[in-house]
């Protein structure tokens, strides 16, 4: 299989598209992979892309003014993270990202992905539905 067949069909399950939706989306967007334990953001950085977590589990840590570890959020397949606000193109990571379990990530760059979501609605859906989770969690 190739490796934009392997992303589409992970695609295909997280966002619950179509098979020729999910062929297009894997066509413009990078598979990254994360050992476990590995960082996926740092806290500060810059922000290019923006995630979607296919496979696996991952935990946002930020680092309070004391030097403190804070819990921010557990990540688990079909949430999003990184750039998050297509708005504004100098927004920086508020924490570290890292890898709970082996990990698989789709980056779309961040600049594209409301046109992507325009064209795509499994994107805008998946989006809407990350976010009336974290409200129940709230």
């Amino acid at each position: 299989m190739s490796a934009v067949a392997g992303l589409s069909e992970r695609l295909q399950d997280v966002l619950s598209c179509p098979t020729d939706a999910a062929l297009s989306l894997a066509q413009v967007t990078a598979q990254r992979m994360f050992g476990e334990g590995a960082l996926i953001l740092r806290q500060g950085d810059k922000l290019s892309h923006t995630m979607l977590l296919l496979l696996g589990r991952a935990q946002a840590i930020a680092a309070a003014g004391d030097g403190r570890s804070v819990f921010v959020d557990d990540l688990h397949p079909g949430d999003f993270f990184g750039a998050l606000n297509w708005t504004e193109d100098d927004e920086t990571s508020s924490a570290d990202v890292a890898a709970v379990d082996p990990a698989v990530v789709a980056a779309f760059l961040a600049r594209d992905y409301l046109r992507l979501a325009e064209t795509h609605g499994a994107l805008g859906a998946a989006a809407s539905r990350m976010l009336l989770r974290q409200l129940r969690r709230t």
